[in-house]
């Protein structure tokens, strides 16, 4: 029976004989571009579900910035503006994801759907809200 050490070191070594003969097995630029969409398509998924949130729960902004449940529009936007800004990139990457600029980009979004409702109810007249409603 081996031992693990020169188990490992057998397999350290197979592998470096594949290395000498076919080179380096390089990562193919199809590969790179799936994961970089995998990883744009989980960012905007994560940043719409945390921005359904806060619509639905509007007292979760408070994590974000103080007296931002009551905010308009316009201070959502420029919270979240100035949340962006703040954010330093470290380089390091890890499996939570980067929650700061996630959050960021939920509270933008919360912002320009409150600023899309915002401008209907302003456009809206009276009989056309009255004929809408059950």
């Amino acid at each position: 029976m081996l031992d693990q050490d020169s188990a490992f070191s057998e397999i350290q070594a197979a592998i470096a004989e594949f290395d000498e003969q076919f080179g380096p097995r390089p990562t193919s630029p199809a590969r790179l571009a799936r994961l970089r969409c995998n990883a744009e398509r989980s960012i905007r998924t994560a940043t719409k579900k945390r921005a359904q949130a806060f619509i639905r729960h509007p007292h979760l902004l408070e994590t974000l910035h103080k007296n931002l449940s009551g905010a308009n529009a316009r201070q959502l936007i420029a919270a979240a503006t100035d949340l962006a800004q703040n954010i330093t990139h470290n380089g390091n990457i890890f499996p939570g994801g980067d929650t700061k600029a996630i959050n960021a980009k939920a509270l933008m979004l919360y912002g320009r759907w409150m600023r899309f409702v915002e401008s209907r109810l302003t456009t809206m007249s009276l009989e056309d809200y009255s004929a809408r409603q059950p």
